[in-house]
């Protein structure tokens, strides 16, 4: 039996069957539901204790073993120590995300004739209007910056995820970086989280590839992308003005020089 004081593992039992036999995991009772409420609902960091043990069939404990742990809140980021971290917030599937790629599909059929969103389906050039209706449709959502929300000595920076992006119109560079992100990956494309120093804003490729590695430490990478033509940079704060498509642009080859 798996459980923590804190209730973020709650009700998890294992029947191990005979000696020597594979074992069988089982889940019972509505722990598991449980445990996804509390984590979705925590504000902070938690603190805690798991603990195991190992009963007889009749009940008799015979064995446990407890750990320590440490549960973040849901939109509390861990820091550029860990950046590959940073991809488990790009969201694709969030309801905010879904209703924004139906304002894509209006301002691509705006300017294109065709509100067929195809990914990576047709030419780069169609990629790159892709791009732009992405960019108009997140800039008609009318997001104010905002600084990041406090975090308490926390390791990194608590984000806005979409839903309340959307909702309250505030973000800050991660907060939009990470929207824009979602919004590329739901219709169909790779995109890149850019890093620099105190700033962040969004890449993405206009061909059907990805770089070598997942974390690319070397800015050249970039370069080379984008003077290849295969790769678009955007500075997502400048959504929250009428800045051009490719104004932001620009200023984001600027912080790649």
């Amino acid at each position: 039996f798996v459980s923590s004081e804190d209730g973020v593992l709650s009700g998890w039992r294992y029947d191990c069957g005979r000696s020597g036999a594979p074992v069988i995991l089982c889940f019972y009772g509505n722990g598991e539901t449980a445990s996804r409420r509390m984590t979705d609902l925590l504000a902070d960091v938690r603190q805690g204790e798991v603990r195991a043990s190992l009963a007889a069939p009749d009940g008799t404990e015979r064995a446990f073993a407890s750990v320590h742990h440490t549960v973040y809140a849901p939109d509390q980021t861990l820091g550029c120590g860990r950046p590959i971290y940073y991809a488990s917030f790009v969201v694709p599937q969030c309801d905010a995300v879904a209703r924004l790629q139906s304002d894509v599909a209006k301002q691509l059929e705006a300017a294109t004739g065709s509100a067929s969103i195809t990914g990576y389906l047709h030419e780069k050039s169609d990629v790159y209007d892709l791009c732009k209706a992405i960019y108009r449709a997140v800039q008609e959502l009318g997001i104010a910056y905002a600084v990041p929300p406090a975090t308490f000595g926390q390791p990194g920076q608590k984000v806005r995820l979409p839903d309340e992006i959307v909702k309250y119109k505030t973000g800050c560079c991660l907060d939009t970086t990470l929207l824009f992100a979602s919004v590329f990956e739901k219709c169909g494309l790779r995109p890149v989280l850019i890093m620099i120093k105190e700033h962040a804003f969004v890449g993405c490729h206009l061909t059907d590839k990805s770089f070598a590695d997942p974390v690319v430490s070397d800015a050249e990478t970039l370069r080379k992308a984008l003077q290849e033509d295969t790769f678009v940079a955007l500075e997502t704060t400048l959504v929250g003005s009428d800045a051009s498509f490719a104004e932001a642009e620009s200023s984001a080859k600027r912080k790649l020089q």
